[in-house]
């Protein structure tokens, strides 16, 4: 995943790892309470009824890192 419009605003993050589909319902909906509420920024508890709902409809995928790479081209010093 990767940010930014110009290259000194670049920053991103890349995961390099063995992903896992998890189809189980209880599965899927603790990975859809941490989702939510990262995105959103509110309490998973404040979300419990949303994430429920959506959770029936889909499959979730779980990744155990193998590596991490990621930059910040906002550190970088601009030419000038």
């Amino acid at each position: 995943m990767e940010t930014g419009e110009e290259y000194f605003e670049l920053r991103g993050v890349q995961v390099v790892g063995t992903a896992r589909c998890v189809e189980d319902p209880a599965g899927v909906l603790e990975i859809g309470r941490g989702v939510a509420a990262v995105t959103t920024g509110m309490t998973a508890d404040a979300l419990a009824e949303y994430t429920a709902h959506t959770a029936r409809k889909r499959v979730g995928f779980v990744v155990e890192p193998l590596r991490v790479i990621s930059w910040d081209h906002r550190r970088l010093a601009r030419p000038g």
